[in-house]
């Protein structure tokens, strides 16, 4: 299954979005921490978007499950919305209207692209 992933993962392309998907009976934290180790891994730098404190909740969640969450501390994080900090945050964004978001987020967004490195776009809202 691993394997699976990791394939699946080495097709992305710099600067894709990955919006991961899940169900009540899946553990959305432990994909999050798949998926930044095998960015770590492959020397790409990581960018999250922690909607309404969600990393939080995924860091808590995994440190109780044993794991070393210190690799979620690496990672630059645009916060929207929320007060707990995890990983080094670039910036925050209110919660307002979609297109309000959307202009900041662009704004914080392009100059972290422009520069370069393969950075993953996870997106952590907890949907």
């Amino acid at each position: 299954m691993e394997d699976i992933v990791r394939r699946i993962w080495g097709s992305l392309r710099f600067g894709e979005t990955v919006l991961i998907e899940h169900d009540s009976t899946t553990n959305p934290a432990l994909g999050l921490y798949h998926l930044v180790r095998w960015a770590k891994d492959m020397k790409y730098s990581v960018l999250i978007d922690d909607v309404l404190d969600t990393l939080y909740l995924y860091k808590v969640h995994l440190k109780l499950a044993g794991f070393n969450t210190d690799i979620l501390n690496e990672a630059e994080v645009i916060k929207e919305g929320g007060t707990l900090n995890v990983g080094y945050v670039v910036e925050r964004i209110g919660i307002n209207e979609a297109a309000i978001r959307r202009s900041n987020y662009e704004r914080i967004f392009e100059p972290l692209l422009s520069r370069g490195g393969g950075a993953d776009n996870q997106s952590c809202s907890g949907h």
